[in-house]
This record gives structure tokens, sequence and C-alpha cells, in this order.
């Protein structure tokens, strides 16, 4: 019972994270044009990158779980994707911020997917 609620709370974490990390672009936009000196389609690109990546993957993710369990699968992806957002952190300019930003699409994917359903694996059936 401990076990679950302290899973619970680090799933619930992770996507609140997930979901900051996500919509954190549109509030930099203005400084990353600058910094990076992006044209107008290159800051469509790298707003749309994350996107491209989770849609690609999300139903693979889903596929996988028939072979793979579920959590394992969410570590790997929440592994990729802090690893991810470290390189949007360390990008040095428009093709490796496009390339993390997209790694982190990926990374979501595979835990946005799983976690609710791995939640409702774990929560009392009374609830």
């Amino acid at each position: 019972k401990y076990l679950d609620v302290l899973c619970l709370i680090f799933l619930v974490s992770c996507n609140l994270l997930n979901y900051m990390d996500r919509g954190i672009i549109a509030g930099v936009i203005p400084v990353v044009k600058d910094t990076f000196d992006l044209s107008e389609s290159q800051k469509g690109i790298v707003g749309a990158a994350f996107m491209i990546g989770y849609l690609i993957t999300s139903p693979i993710f889903g596929h996988l779980t028939h072979t793979f369990r579920a959590t394992k699968i969410m570590c790997f992806g929440l592994l990729g994707w802090s690893i991810a957002a470290i390189g949007c952190g360390f990008s040095i300019d428009f093709y490796t911020l496009t390339i993390a930003r997209c790694l982190i699409g990926i990374g979501e994917a595979s835990f946005a997917g799983l976690a609710p359903t791995y939640i409702d694996d774990i929560a009392p059936p009374h609830l």
C-alpha cells in the first residue's frame, strides 16, 4: 500500500513535469528565436518537433506493451526524456534543439499513454 502511494506520487510528478515541458517552448520561443537567430519557419519546426516525435511513437509504445512490461517502457522513456531535456538545455543551434525536442516527444510518448493504465492497475478497486 505504501509503495503504491509512492508510485502514484512519482507518476503524477513525472506527468506534471511532462506537461510543463511540453508547453514551455511556447513561452520561451521569442528568446529561443533570438538566441539561435531562427527564421519564422524554423521557429515553427522547433515548436512542432515535440509533437512529431510524440505522435509517431505513441502507438509504437502502446504496441510494445504486448511484449514488454509497461513499467520498463516507462522507465526507458523517462530516462530518454531526461537526457533529451538536458540536451535541449545544451543545444548549440537549430538542428540540435530540434532533435532534442523530437526526442523529448518520444520520451513523453512512452510515458503519457502508459502511466494512466498503470495507475489503474495499482489503484484499489473501490476508488
